[in-house]
């Protein structure tokens, strides 16, 4: 019975109600969920005594690299590899994700990840881009090396 409500979706349980015993000898359970990449509210009604499996959810932080023309994203990986096949996420995400791109701004995104999906969820903006040639990471011994 869990598979209408894990297998369509990746829901978030909301609520959940049980009803009493009915005459067939069984209590149900009423779950509601949002779906975490949709945001669509989907219910089910369980017998109380079935098993449910629990998705597991998974939350990484990438450094925004660049945007292809055709809507992908390249991260950064912890190990220092790019990761290059997450498309760019639905408004508002995709508007502050390119505006902030396009401003040069240091972006991190966080990919959420569950039952092999994976999508951009949210943003966090660290400061603008750094150039690491620029005077302020020049230590000044530097300077007599440079003409």
């Amino acid at each position: 019975m869990y598979n209408q409500i894990l297998q369509p979706s990746n829901p978030y349980v909301v609520e959940v109600s049980t009803s009493k015993t009915g005459k067939h000898g069984h209590a149900k359970c009423h779950f509601i969920t949002i779906d975490i990449f949709t945001s669509k509210k989907l219910e089910d009604i369980v017998p109380s005594s079935h098993n449910c499996d629990v998705p597991h959810v998974n939350r990484t932080d990438y450094q925004l690299i660049d945007i292809s023309e055709d809507g992908f994203v390249s991260l950064l990986t912890e190990n220092g590899n790019t990761k290059d096949d997450l498309r760019l996420p639905e408004e508002p995400l995709l508007t502050q994700i390119t505006e902030g791109f396009a401003e040069g701004k240091d972006l991190v995104v966080t990919v959420t990840s569950s039952m092999g999906e994976e999508q951009i969820s949210t943003l966090k903006d660290i400061g603008p881009k750094t150039n690491f040639y620029s005077a302020a990471y020049v230590p000044t011994w530097w300077s007599n090396y440079v003409e």
